[in-house]
C-alpha cells in the first residue's frame, strides 16, 4: 500500500497465485476470509474498495497500524500492489503483527508530545497494544465492549478548546431566569401538541360520528345518544312522559362492547334511543333504531384499539421536530445548569454536546483524542431471555467503549436523577448494580421499562454474590444519533404503556380511566422536567449568599429542615407585640391631640402636613409628614431647618417652624410609647402569659437558626454550638443538666472596674459557657443588635481583650451601660491595656427565656426614652427599626419578634418578578416556599448514596454534620418521634424553679402561689402529680409518663416496661 504520506503492508492478509489453471488464479486471505480472483487487477480493486469505503467492514483496515490508518483516512490517493514475499508466510505475518504495535507506540508518543500532554496517554497506549484484530478479527467479537473497546480518534482532536467556544451559560441570575422562561414556554408548546392526542372518549365519539355520517345521520351527536329502558312498553312513535328505569350513554355501551362485557342490544318495546334537549328533557330519536345502532357499533369495533394506538403514534409523528428540539434543549440546558452548580464539569458538557451534535457513530467527531460512545441501558433477568430496554436512559463514555479503566469519564442520565457523572465506567456500573439491588431505588430504574415489555413477574433482586449473575443491567451501543435515539425511546415508552393499557383486563369506565392515566403520565417530557428543575436549582444557587451556596448539601438540607420545623411549630403563633398600637400611629395621635389643643378650629392632621427639612451639614432636602418628623431624634429636630405645608396651602400663622419643633418635642413620642409598651408587656397585663409564650417560641427557633447559620459560616465552633443548643433545650438554670460532665451557665454580662469595684450590668448582653475558671469557649450573646448575635471567644481573657481593642464592641457596650458609667469606661478602661477590667460571675438560676423577655422589655423602654438624649441618635434608630410593623427583619435584629429570616427576605425577591410581593406578608408561606426550594437543591446535589459494593466508605470528619436541633438526650429509650413530641409537650415553660420552694426530701419544687408541684426531669421542668404513692407528669389535666428517682434525688422518666398513656401518636 502507498499513499502520499506512507507506504506499508497489510499484516493480516496475503495473496497466493496459482498457475495450474489456464489462467492464473489469485487466492486472497484477509481477516479470516479466503477469496478467489481471476486477475490481479480485480483483486486490487476489491481491496481498494474495502479500504476506502467508510461504510465497509473495518476488518481489513485492522491490518494497518494506527499511523497507517490515520494516513489512509486523510489521503486522497491510494496505490496498491503485490510484492513477492518469503515462502515462510506465517513467520512473515508474525513479524508484521509484532511490527504494527511498535509503530502504534511510536505514533501514540508522537501524538502525546504534539498535544502538550492533553492526550490521555495510558488509554492511548492501551489501544496501541491491542493486537487482537491483527491475529484474528473474531477475537474482537468475543468481548466487543470490554477491554480495548475505547476508540482512539485517528484525526487528532486533543487540542485545547478555547473558552469562547464553550457552551456554558453565564453565571448570572438573569441568564438562568431567561433560560427557565424559555424552557417553560417550550414545555407549554409540547403540552399543547400532546393535547392533540385523543382521549378514549373523544376517539369513540369521533369514530361513531364517522359511522353516523356514512348512513346519513350526521345530524346526530354520539355524545347526546342514550339507550333508555323503561318499566313499561314505549309508544310506537313520539316522546313519553315516563322516566327511564335505566339509562346508558352510547359511549358507555360502546365501551362495554369493546371490552366484551356485553353483547348487541336486543330490540324490545320498553327500550328506545333518546337524546336531551336544551332544557335537559328526554326527546326520542326518530331516525335511528336499535338495529341500526347495533350495525354502527359493529362497524366501528373491529381493530378499534389498534386504530386508536395508530392515531396516538401519528400525533407523536407530527410533533417529531418539536420533540427533538425539546429533548436536545432539555438535556443540554440541564447539563449547563449543573455546570453552574459545580455538580457537572465543563468537560461533561463537552461530552454531551459532542454526542448531541453528531448523527452516526462512524461519523462522530473526536473529543480530546478519542471517539465518545453512547449506550442504552438494558435489564437482563435471565440468560435465556433477551435483554429488556430501559427507556429514556442512557450512558455516555468519554473515550468510547466500556473499558473499566480506560473509557474515561462516564455520564449517566435517568429520568429520576437526571445527569450524573462518574470517574470511570466501573464506578458507574457498580453504582447502577447497587441501585438495581436496592428494594427502593430499583423502582426508579424498573419504571423505565415500557409496560408492554415488562415480564409477568420480575425477580426480586438479591445482594450480588459470586454465583448470582441475574438480574443485571446491561448496555447496548447506540449506533445512530443520541438525539434521535432519545426521541424514539420517549415515544416507544409512551406507546408501550398505552399498548399495555389497551390490552389490560379493565372494562368499561375503568378502561377509559386507565388509558387517561397513561396519557396524563406522558403529558410531559422527562428531559424538560429535569432541565426545569435544574434551572430552578441553579437560580436558587445563584440567589443564595455565598456562604450557603458553597456549603455541603447536607448542611443545606439541615438548614431547610430547621426552618421547616420552625414554620410548623410557630405556624399559629403570632408576634408577641400583636395588638399593641404601632409607634407611628401613636405618634400621629399624640401630635394631633397637641394640634387640636393649640389650634382647635384648624382641624389639622399631622399626616396631611408636609415637612421639608434640611439636616445639618446636608444639602439634600427631605420631605416627610409631620408624623414621621415627630419620630426623629431630637438632635435632628434641633439642628434642622424646616418648612411646613399642606395640600391646600393653608396653615395657621402661629404654627411657625419653631412652634412645630417645640410641639413635636413636647409630644415626646419615645418616652410616651416606652411607657405604653411597658404597660402592654408587663407581667400584670392580662395577656402577658400568651405574649411570653409567643416570645419564647420565636426566640427559641431564631436562636437555633442564627447559631446554625454561624456554624455554616464558620464563625461558631461545634463546641460553642453545643453550648447554645444545651442552653436552649434546658433554659431553667436549676433544672439544667451538665453537658458531657461540664455545667453550662448563662450569665448577664456585668463589667467590673478595678480590683473591688461594683459590677456594672451591660443591658442585653449575655455570656454562655462553662463556669468561670473552667476550660471551654465563651459565647457572647447579644439578642438585640447587628448580626451575628453570637460571638465566640476561646476564653474570658479573649473577651476582655476584645473589649479593650474592638471599637464596634466598645460602642455597643457603652450604649447599654448605665448613663452615669459610660464616660468612666470610655475614658479610663476601654483602650487602656493596664486597666483592670473584670467580668462578674453571676449565672442565671431562673428561666432564661423569662429573664430575656423582661430584659428586652426594659431595654426597649430605656432606648425609647433616649429620643431626647443628645448623642443617642443610633440607639433611637435601632429602637424604631425593631418596632416597625411587617415581616422585614432589617439590618439589626431583635430576638423574639415574628420576622422573616434575613436569608429568606434577601433571596426570594431575586427568584420572583417585581410584581410578586404577596409572600412579604405571609410568613409561613414564604418560609415553606424557601424550604422546598433549598431542600430540592440539596437533594439534587446529594444524588444517590455512595455505593456499598465498592467497599467501606471513608468518612471524613468534616463530612459529619452536627444536628441543628436542640434535642434532649433520650438515653436508651426507644421512643417514636410522636412519643418524644408528646412528652415534650408536657414541659412547663412559664415557670422557674428558682421562684419555688424546694423539698429536699422528695427533690421536688412547690409553687407557693398556685400550690402546684414541679420536678426537674432530664434538664427540663414538668408539673407532676402523685397517684398511689407514685409520681407522674401532668399538664392541663392530661397525664404524662411515670417518673422514677435515683438515690441522689434526681428524677427521670420511667419508660421501660410501662405503657405510655396518650403517647402513641
Amino acid at each position: 500500500m502507498k499513499t502520499s504520506g506512507f507506504s506499508g503492508a497489510l499484516s493480516n492478509a496475503f495473496v497466493v497465485r496459482s498457475d495450474r489453471q489456464p489462467r492464473p488464479v489469485f487466492f486472497f486471505y484477509a481477516a479470516g476470509q479466503l477469496l478467489a480472483f481471476e486477475s490481479e487487477n480485480s483483486l486490487l480493486a476489491s481491496v481498494k474498495t474495502r479500504l476506502q469505503d467508510p461504510d465497509h467492514n473495518n476488518d481489513l483496515r485492522h491490518g494497518l497500524s494506527l499511523r497507517e490508518r490515520a494516513e489512509l483516512k486523510d489521503s486522497q490517493t491510494l496505490d496498491l500492489g503485490l510484492t513477492a514475499g518469503n515462502p515462510g508466510i506465517f513467520k512473515a505475518l508474525f513479524n508484521s503483527v509484532v511490527a504494527k504495535p511498535l509503530d502504534n507506540v511510536e505514533y501514540v508518543f508522537t501524538r502525546y508530545r504534539r498535544s502538550n500532554g492533553m492526550l490521555a496517554l495510558a488509554a492511548a497506549f492501551e489501544q496501541a497494544l491491542d493486537v487482537r484484530a491483527l491475529i484474528e478479527p473474531r477475537l474482537v467479537a468475543l468481548a466487543p465492549l470490554g477491554r480495548w473497546s475505547h476508540h482512539l480518534d485517528l484525526s487528532p482532536s486533543e487540542r485545547f478548546v478555547t473558552p469562547g467556544l464553550r457552551r456554558t451559560l453565564a453565571p448570572t441570575l438573569d441568564t438562568v431566569r431567561y433560560q427557565l422562561k424559555t424552557l417553560s414556554e417550550l414545555k407549554e408548546s409540547i403540552a399543547e401538541g400532546l393535547n392533540k392526542r385523543p382521549s378514549l372518549r373523544d376517539f369513540i365519539q369521533s369514530e361513531l360520528s364517522r359511522e353516523l355520517s356514512l348512513i346519513h345521520r350526521g345530524n346526530l351527536s354520539p355524545s347526546n345518544l342514550y339507550i333508555n329502558q323503561y318499566a313499561s312498553a314505549l309508544p310506537p312513535l313520539g316522546d313519553t312522559t315516563l322516566l327511564p328505569s335505566h339509562s346508558q350513554s352510547l359511549e358507555e355501551h360502546f365501551l362495554e362492547r369493546l371490552t366484551q362485557h356485553t353483547g348487541a342490544l336486543v330490540k324490545a318495546p320498553h327500550r328506545g334511543l333518546f337524546g336531551k334537549d336544551s332544557e335537559d328533557h328526554w326527546t326520542r330519536v326518530s331516525d335511528l333504531d336499535i338495529t341500526q345502532l347495533n350495525t354502527i357499533v359493529e362497524q366501528a369495533l373491529p381493530d378499534f384499539l389498534g386504530h386508536y394506538l395508530r392515531q396516538q403514534r401519528s400525533v407523536y409523528g407530527e410533533l417529531s421536530e418539536r420533540l427533538s428540539d425539546a429533548v436536545t434543549s432539555g438535556l443540554r440546558r440541564e447539563a449547563q445548569f449543573k455546570v453552574l452548580q459545580n455538580t457537572l464539569s465543563e468537560t461533561d458538557l463537552e461530552l454531551l454536546d459532542n454526542l448531541l451534535d453528531s448523527q452516526r457513530r462512524d461519523q462522530r467527531p473526536g473529543l480530546r483524542g478519542f471517539i465518545p460512545d453512547a449506550f442504552a441501558l438494558t435489564l437482563r433477568i435471565d440468560a435465556a431471555e433477551p435483554p429488556i430496554k430501559l427507556r429514556n436512559c442512557y450512558l455516555l463514555t468519554e473515550r468510547g467503549g466500556l473499558d473499566s479503566e480506560h473509557s474515561g469519564t462516564v455520564q449517566l442520565w435517568t429520568p429520576v436523577q437526571g445527569a450524573e457523572t462518574f470517574h470511570s465506567f466501573h464506578a458507574a456500573e457498580v453504582e447502577l448494580q447497587r441501585r438495581l439491588h436496592d428494594p427502593v431505588e430499583r423502582l426508579s430504574l424498573l419504571e423505565n421499562i415500557a409496560r408492554s415489555e415488562r415480564p409477568a413477574n420480575l425477580p426480586i433482586p438479591q445482594p450480588p454474590t459470586h454465583y448470582r449473575a441475574y438480574p443485571a443491567l446491561g448496555f447496548e451501543l447506540i449506533q445512530n444519533s443520541l438525539r434521535s435515539h432519545q426521541q424514539h425511546s420517549l415515544v416507544d415508552k409512551a406507546m408501550g404503556d398505552l399498548a399495555q393499557a389497551t390490552a389490560s383486563a379493565y372494562s368499561g369506565e375503568h378502561l377509559r380511566r386507565h388509558l387517561q392515566s397513561c396519557l396524563d403520565t406522558h403529558s410531559t417530557l422527562p428531559t424538560l422536567e429535569k432541565a426545569i428543575q435544574a434551572a430552578e436549582n441553579a437560580a436558587l444557587h445563584l440567589a443564595l449568599p455565598t456562604w450557603l451556596a458553597n456549603t455541603s448539601d447536607s448542611r443545606q438540607f439541615a438548614l431547610a429542615s430547621l426552618l421547616d420545623h420552625y414554620r410548623q411549630d410557630a405556624a399559629t403563633t403570632g408576634d408577641y407585640h400583636q395588638d399593641i398600637p404601632d409607634i407611628r400611629d401613636n405618634a400621629r395621635t399624640k401630635v394631633r391631640s397637641l394640634l387640636s389643643r393649640d389650634f382647635p378650629a384648624a382641624g389639622l392632621d399631622p399626616d396631611q402636613i408636609s415637612v421639608s427639612l434640611t439636616l445639618r451639614n446636608a444639602a439634600e432636602i427631605i420631605r416627610e409628614s409631620l408624623t414621621d418628623f415627630a419620630l426623629r431624634h431630637f438632635d435632628d429636630i434641633d439642628h434642622s431647618s424646616i418648612i411646613a405645608s399642606t395640600p391646600t396651602g393653608w396653615l395657621p400663622r402661629a404654627l411657625t417652624s419653631d412652634r412645630l419643633k417645640s410641639l413635636v418635642k413636647e409630644a415626646a413620642v419615645g418616652s410616651h410609647y416606652g411607657n405604653l409598651l411597658d404597660s402592654y408587656l408587663s407581667s400584670s397585663e392580662s395577656g402577658n402569659a400568651q405574649r411570653q409564650r409567643a416570645f419564647r417560641k420565636h426566640a427559641f427557633w431564631q436562636s437555633l437558626l442564627h447559631a446554625f447559620t454561624q456554624v455554616i459560616r464558620n464563625t461558631l465552633s461545634s463546641t460553642a454550638h453545643g453550648y447554645i443548643k444545651h442552653l436552649l433545650a434546658m433554659p431553667d438554670g436549676l433544672a439544667r443538666k451538665p453537658l458531657n460532665g461540664q455545667s453550662i451557665d448563662v450569665r448577664p454580662l456585668e463589667l467590673i472596674s478595678g480590683a473591688q469595684g461594683k459590677a456594672d450590668p451591660v443591658a442585653g448582653f449575655y455570656l454562655i459557657g462553662p463556669k468561670s475558671g473552667e476550660r471551654g469557649p465563651r459565647v457572647l450573646l447579644s439578642p438585640q443588635g447587628p448580626q451575628p448575635i453570637f460571638q465566640e471567644y476561646i476564653d474570658e481573657a479573649a473577651l476582655r481583650a476584645d473589649l479593650r481593642n474592638s471599637g464596634s464592641l466598645q460602642q455597643r457596650v457603652l450604649e447599654r451601660l448605665a448613663h452615669g458609667r459610660r464616660a468612666h469606661y470610655a475614658q479610663q478602661l476601654f483602650g487602656a491595656q493596664r486597666a483592670l477590667l473584670g467580668i462578674s460571675d453571676n449565672p442565671l438560676r431562673g428561666n432564661f427565656f423569662q429573664q430575656l423577655y423582661r430584659d428586652t422589655t426594659a431595654l426597649l423602654k430605656d432606648m425609647l426614652g433616649r429620643q431626647s438624649v443628645p448623642g443617642q441618635h443610633p440607639v433611637w434608630s435601632n429602637a424604631l427599626s425593631w418596632l416597625k410593623a411587617g415581616l422585614e427583619q432589617g439590618a439589626t435584629f431583635m430576638l423574639g419578634r415574628l420576622r422573616l429570616p434575613l436569608l429568606i427576605w434577601q433571596t426570594l425577591p431575586q427568584l420572583k418578578d417585581a410584581t410578586q410581593k404577596a409572600w412579604q406578608g405571609r410568613w409561613g408561606e414564604a418560609i415553606e416556599e424557601f424550604v422546598i426550594s433549598l431542600a430540592q437543591l440539596a437533594v439534587a446535589r446529594r444524588g444517590w448514596s455512595p455505593s456499598s459494593l465498592t467497599g467501606p466508605v471513608q468518612t471524613e470528619t468534616e463530612g459529619l454534620i452536627e444536628s441543628p436541633f436542640a434535642d434532649p438526650a433520650w438515653g436508651a429509650s426507644h421512643l417514636t418521634p410522636g412519643q418524644k413530641a408528646a412528652i415534650l409537650g408536657h414541659e412547663a415553660h412559664d415557670v422557674a424553679l428558682a421562684d419555688m420552694s424546694p423539698d429536699l426530701v422528695t427533690g421536688l419544687y412547690q409553687d407557693t402561689m398556685t400550690g402546684k408541684t414541679f420536678a426537674a426531669v432530664s434538664g427540663k421542668v414538668f408539673q407532676v402529680q402523685e397517684d398511689d404513692q407514685r409520681w407522674h407528669i401532668v399538664k392541663d389535666h392530661k397525664r404524662g409518663p411515670w417518673l422514677q428517682q435515683n438515690p441522689y434525688k434526681q428524677w427521670s422518666f420511667n419508660l421501660q416496661g410501662h405503657c405510655l398513656e396518650e403517647l402513641s401518636q
